[in-house]
């Protein structure tokens, strides 16, 4: 007889641009967190490559050329121009309320092997683990981990 794990509500990742002087602002929100993890990942990396600003002594013409360089900046940031006008990037769980809970994750090709049932030669007992890796060898020999959700 397996252990179930301890229910956990399901999330929205929201990913929002902070600053320290105006409260977050919601950028994307994702169901998987690590599609949040790796958008949060890619506006760090393009937040790295702010042209900078012009110097105290620029002469007219290189504020004009340094204003056009961080113009085009800001409207290619793949966060948008509300995203470049922050300083960091941060991700927030949001729990849903009237969200199934998720008990875990079941390996694809045993969820197969269950739901054939032991009349068909198949289990009837279902693993479910918290961890997505706990049994799983390989995703092309086990598939994906399969998320389980009870109301």
């Amino acid at each position: 007889m397996s252990t179930l794990p301890s229910p956990a509500l399901a999330s929205v990742y929201l990913v929002m641009t902070t600053t320290d002087y105006e409260t977050p602002d919601l950028l994307q929100a994702f169901l998987d967190e690590d599609r949040a993890k790796k958008w949060h990942a890619e506006l760090q990396a393009y937040h790295a490559t702010h042209p900078g600003w012009w110097g105290d002594d620029a002469t007219d013409a290189e504020r004009d050329a340094a204003y056009e360089r961080l113009d085009a900046w800001r409207k290619a940031h793949p966060g948008g121009e509300i995203a470049a006008g922050g300083m960091g990037f941060a991700i927030y769980p949001l729990p849903l309320a009237d969200a199934p809970t998720l008990l875990g994750y079941a390996n694809a090709k045993e969820l197969r092997h269950f739901q054939l049932g032991a009349a068909a030669g198949g289990r009837n007992d279902l693993v479910i683990t918290k961890d997505q890796g706990t049994h799983w060898r390989s995703r092309e020999r086990d598939g994906e981990p399969v998320p389980v959700y009870t109301r």
